[in-house]
């Protein structure tokens, strides 16, 4: 479809004006920079655009039902919002509108039939199949039309995703040329029948005297009074067209595409042509790439063993705002901190350290003369708790685990689960001291709940208070006195 009517390039930007005026008869044209919106088009936030369509619907379809002035303008600002985001979606929008006008209530149906077979045959059927449910009763549901026509943006934006695919592919490889390469001999980055395929390529051209006869466009006309910037031009192009029309023109002005650090995502450099990093906020992040880009450096120059105090001191901060209980705890944490950070400047302590003991009284001694001699649910005479201590130890981070008869006091009448790890200052090893050494306690802790113990019940109630993510199942209480009355009625 030849959406576009006319685009040239002036210095470093594109001009176009539309074909489809009868959608937007006060839309002369636009100017935008060469590559930025092919850059949108290949990084394209679906769900961003998602929104902007179903606004648009939204707009078109009161506009529609009455075309007063105040609706006009929320249907021209939802197109424009959409445009300005990629301009390359312009045919996509073209197409939508004019599903939504032959199928509004105050159109004919049968003008459909020519605009279903522009899509595969899936698609195809959903789309009559839906089409079948907005009639009823002679009357066409608003309702039904609002879920075909979103069913059709769905489609569109799909064609649009696969027409992108190729330019995307192009783009990334043109990133990927070798080093040193400027302008068109960037395209030396792709294989050879790519190559022939893009130079075979023609564009509808025209002379530049001729532009402003050929446009019928104030817009264009008032262009015309500084002819000797107007480099090219080309009309009545395809959004395909176009697309290569402003790649290639990028290269011949040696714009710098590069892949982001970051997202590895294509983008041009708005400032220092040697920046690293796009400005954009991907999906799953809440910072810009330019903003992390910015605190990996700061975070490469710092020792991991002080980027790992500060995140440390950052986790344990927001805990105890959450939880004033752990604002004392805190302080104490942030002094001795400050003190280890200390030495380890000074070198009175480097790594790696070992962490080691042959057993943890709390969960990694099953003994039911000392360290399990407060379970009275018969359970104090198994040696589950260190065989769960040892497994536990070992999926999270120790170095070594073992398992054994005996240690320090009471050999012969105790099992003990011990472990060891070392600590070399790593992002890994911050991790498993965080994560092992939380589940050695609070294993032994968590088996004495389950026997209704109840300083057990109190301590871990208040761990799951001060660590969020840790949820441990608590014990039902029985009436004692309820049971022993049942007991003694049955004996």
């Amino acid at each position: 479809m030849q959406v576009f009517d006319a685009v040239y390039k002036k210095e470093n930007m594109l001009q176009c004006k539309f074909s489809d005026n009868f959608i937007h008869p006060d839309y002369l044209g636009t100017e935008f920079p060469l590559g930025h919106h092919l850059i949108n088009a290949i990084v394209l936030d679906i769900l961003r655009v998602e929104k902007y369509y179903s606004n648009l619907i939204k707009t078109y379809t009161s506009y529609l039902d009455d075309e007063n002035n105040s609706n006009f303008k929320k249907y021209e600002s939802a197109l424009f919002q959409i445009d300005d985001y990629c301009i390359y979606l312009h045919e996509t929008t073209h197409v939508l509108l004019t599903a939504i006008k032959k199928i509004h209530p105050n159109y004919s149906l049968g003008d459909l039939i020519y605009f279903i077979d522009t899509f595969k045959p899936q698609e195809k059927l959903e789309i009559t199949e839906q089409t079948r449910k907005i009639k009823k009763d002679g009357q066409i549901q608003l309702k039904e039309c609002l879920t075909l026509w979103n069913v059709i943006s769905g489609f569109l934006l799909d064609k649009f995703n696969s027409f992108t695919d190729t330019i995307s592919r192009d783009i990334y490889d043109i990133c990927n040329s070798p080093i040193g390469a400027k302008g068109l001999n960037r395209l030396n980055g792709l294989d050879t029948r790519r190559k022939i395929d893009l130079f075979r390529m023609q564009f509808p051209t025209c002379l530049s005297v001729d532009l402003g006869s050929s446009v019928n466009s104030k817009f264009f006309y008032s262009q015309l009074a500084d002819e000797g910037s107007i480099v090219s031009s080309i009309s009545q192009c395809t959004t395909e067209q176009l697309m290569y029309y402003d790649l290639f023109t990028s290269l011949e002005k040696d714009l710098p595409f590069k892949l982001c650090k970051n997202c590895n995502k294509p983008f041009i450099p708005k400032g220092r042509p040697d920046s690293l990093y796009c400005d954009r906020i991907m999906p799953g992040f809440k910072y810009k790439c330019v903003s992390i880009g910015a605190q990996n450096a700061y975070k490469s120059k710092q020792p991991d063993i002080e980027v790992e105090f500060y995140a440390a001191r950052k986790r344990y901060s927001t805990r105890s705002l959450r939880n004033p209980v752990l604002k004392p705890e805190f302080d104490v944490w942030k002094i001795k901190g400050r003190e280890k950070l200390t030495a380890y400047r000074n070198g009175e302590i480097s790594a790696p350290i070992v962490l080691g003991r042959d057993h943890h009284d709390v969960s990694g001694t099953d003994s039911p003369f000392r360290e399990t001699s407060n379970i009275y649910d018969g359970s104090q005479f198994c040696a589950d708790m260190a065989v769960h201590n040892v497994i536990g130890d070992g999926f999270r981070g120790a170095t070594w685990v073992s398992i054994h008869n005996g240690g320090g006091v009471g050999w012969g009448e105790v099992m003990n689960g011990g472990f060891g790890m070392v600590i070399d200052g790593s992002a890994d090893s911050a991790r498993h001291i965080e994560e092992m050494l939380l589940w050695d306690v609070n294993n032994g802790i968590a088996r004495r709940s389950w026997a209704r113990n109840e300083g057990a019940m109190f301590a871990i109630q208040r761990e799951m208070e001060r660590t969020p993510l840790l949820k441990v199942t608590l014990p039902n209480l029985a009436d004692m006195a309820m049971i022993e009355k049942v007991y003694n009625e049955n004996k």
